[in-house]
Parts: C-alpha cells; sequence; structure tokens
C-alpha cells in the first residue's frame, strides 16, 4: 500500500517537473478579439449532460459550458492560457466562460 502511495507521489512530481507550473498556475498567453456578440442560444443536450451555449459573433461561433445572458453588440474576446483552455470573455462580465 505505502509503495503505491509512494508511486503516484513520484508520478505527479515528474509530471509536474515535465510539465510545470502551467497546471496549477496558467499564463495567459493570447487574447483573441472576437467581435461583437450577434446571438446565442442553448444547445439541446442529453438529460445527464452539462448545459452549453452557442455564442456567435462576428468573428466565429463559439461553445462554452454553461449559460450565457449578454447584450447583442457588445465586444467579446477569447483568452488562451499555457495548459490549453480557452474562456470566452465579455466586456459587460467580471468572469469568462471556459470553452469546449
Amino acid at each position: 500500500m505505502l509503495k503505491s502511495i509512494l508511486k503516484i507521489i513520484t508520478l505527479v512530481m515528474l509530471c509536474t517537473l515535465f510539465v510545470g507550473c502551467d497546471l496549477i498556475n496558467p499564463e495567459k498567453i493570447k487574447v483573441i478579439h472576437a467581435g461583437k456578440i450577434v446571438s446565442f442560444e442553448e444547445l439541446e443536450t442529453s438529460w445527464n449532460d452539462e448545459l452549453r451555449t452557442l455564442i456567435k459573433t462576428e468573428k466565429g461561433t463559439f461553445t462554452i459550458h454553461g449559460l450565457f445572458s449578454g447584450f447583442h453588440d457588445t465586444n467579446s474576446w477569447v483568452n488562451v492560457y499555457s495548459n490549453g483552455l480557452k474562456y470566452f470573455c465579455v466586456e459587460h462580465e467580471s468572469y469568462c466562460h471556459l470553452m469546449y
């Protein structure tokens, strides 16, 4: 039992060593301006799936986790982080939405 716990701890330490601290505290590496919001709608999912929202902007279509409520003609952008995660942001909210 103790050997398996030590193996797991060693594996986590090695992964952190090779990957770096990006998993713990990722760095924002890029901001992509998505233009103004044109429309948004909740996507139908199965009963046990997470809620999703499809957001259409002047420069593309984005799918986010959860529900979105906002205003048309609101500026938006995408924050890209060093760990690969992307977040959709709008100017009237103090937080961003995790993207698929």
